[in-house]
């Protein structure tokens, strides 16, 4: 059974896939530009990884997505699962 924090993790995983790929991003060159490893980007979208705040922040600001948009698509989904 999944927790609150694994939908969390899910839904961002998601969401960040999902800009990344709409943007034509490989996981191989975002990576690159960020001095990340590529695996931590797959677990990330995978959510195999609860990532750190400053890591998600940092793809966040990559992909130009609004933190605050963001932030309210993982709490829209959240909502409905509460």
């Amino acid at each position: 059974m999944e927790g609150k924090s694994d939908n969390i993790a899910r839904r961002m995983g998601q969401l960040l896939k999902f800009e990344r790929m709409n943007q034509q991003i490989t996981i191989a060159k975002i990576a690159m530009d960020l001095h990340l490893n590529p695996s931590t980007i797959v677990s990330i979208e995978d959510a195999k990884h609860q990532a750190h705040f400053i890591t998600v922040y940092k793809i966040i600001e990559y992909l130009k997505i609004d933190p605050v948009v963001f932030f309210n698509g993982i709490r829209g989904e959240e909502s409905l699962l509460s």
